[in-house]
């Protein structure tokens, strides 16, 4: 009776009836536990085809919307009532741990390959945007090169220059009228030649020395300054023009008198003008054409080796500073161009074709200009 007692009160021992009685319930719990899982099992199955179609169904839809998808995803809702609706087993904890776990290597089996699917999608598009800037680039470098054989001149600065490389252009000296800012053919425009009076009405000979525009010579007027005769102070710049063949001939400065080279510019369309020596073979000329202390824009036409600019400071400064800037820049002849307030007013237009305008037009009393075209 002691040990019954203690069987009834643990629960681990029984004896005689109670022993029976216990016996049966464990064998109607096994059987209800059977019929459970082969409820779950039949459940499963009926299932079973379904769940296929929907995992193949929500794969694109992970691939559409991104990450966060593949958690609405309702296969694994199935799997877990599949099995919840398989009743209360004493084993189904251990089994709802497998089916988590296999919930998670499909899971991450989608991310990693949603991952790959968008490194390869990024190196596609980043392939294909090198092709497209490579593209860009041929075509800028072509449009670069179109437009270096359709802009002649070059522009560029120095510390306090900026100069123009007109050594490939055709040049001319318009006389009277000065080129509009409307013709797009015009790339640089600038006053040349000294101006002798104010005069309302032009005249060729209100032009300093001897000139040619449109391969017409005309005569200026001339002056001794300072006791120096004129063809020391003064000299020419001329382009010869082109040949029969169209080919661009030579630009040169030249002492003066020279009428035989005067004549071979006339005969092939070239233009001429005359100015004050700035630097001559080397030197800075002396006497200055301005005192070495002003203060102002100073522009010259210049010859460097093979080629010829013009140039001028972009600051104003001292003159001295100016011809000390020609030298250094290795300026060997230059010769200068009509400066001062309003004789200054000039314009270039760049290769973008936009329009530069170089000082104000303060008056109209200019009479001439070097003209230099596409």
């Amino acid at each position: 009776m002691l040990i019954a007692a203690a069987g009834r009160k643990s629960g681990l021992i029984y004896t005689g009836r109670k022993c029976r009685q216990q016996k049966g319930a464990e064998n109607r719990n096994y059987c209800n536990y059977y019929q459970q899982l082969h409820h779950g099992k039949r459940f499963f199955a009926a299932h079973f085809s379904a769940l296929q179609s929907q995992c193949r169904g929500n794969a694109p839809a992970i691939f559409n919307i991104g990450f966060h998808a593949m958690f609405d995803v309702p296969l694994f809702d199935e799997i877990r009532n599949a099995l919840h609706g398989a009743g209360r087993v004493g084993k189904k904890p251990f089994a709802l741990s497998l089916i988590h776990l296999a919930e998670t290597v499909p899971r991450l089996g989608v991310i990693v390959i949603v991952i790959l699917t968008e490194i390869v999608i990024i190196a596609i598009a980043s392939v294909v945007a090198m092709i497209g800037r490579s593209f860009d680039d041929k075509e800028n470098t072509e449009t670069t090169m179109n437009n270096s054989h359709t802009y002649p001149m070059f522009v560029d600065t120095t510390s306090n220059l900026v100069w123009y490389d007109i050594t490939n252009c055709h040049l001319d000296l318009a006389c009277g009228q000065m080129p509009d800012t409307t013709q797009e053919n015009v790339i640089l425009c600038a006053a040349a030649a000294f101006t002798g009076k104010c005069l309302d009405t032009f005249e060729h000979t209100n032009i300093l020395g001897q000139h040619i525009s449109k391969g017409i010579l005309y005569s200026g007027y001339t002056e001794d300054k300072d006791g120096i005769p004129f063809e020391q102070r003064y000299a020419l710049f001329v382009w010869k023009g082109v040949d029969d063949q169209g080919n661009m001939l030579e630009k040169a400065f030249s002492n003066l008198p020279n009428e035989m080279l005067l004549e071979q510019v006339v005969g092939q369309g070239g233009m001429a003008f005359t100015q004050h020596w700035v630097i001559k073979d080397g030197k800075v000329f002396t006497p200055t054409i301005q005192p070495l202390e002003r203060v102002e824009h100073f522009r010259s036409i210049c010859q460097k080796g093979n080629r010829f600019f013009v140039i001028a400071n972009s600051e104003p400064i001292t003159y001295q500073q100016y011809l000390d800037s020609l030298l250094t820049f290795g300026v060997e002849n230059a010769l200068y161009m009509d400066m001062g307030t309003g004789w200054n007013h000039s314009f270039y237009r760049d290769a973008t074709n936009q329009l530069h305008i170089l000082h104000p037009k303060t008056h109209s009393y200019p009479t001439n200009w070097l003209v230099v075209y596409k």
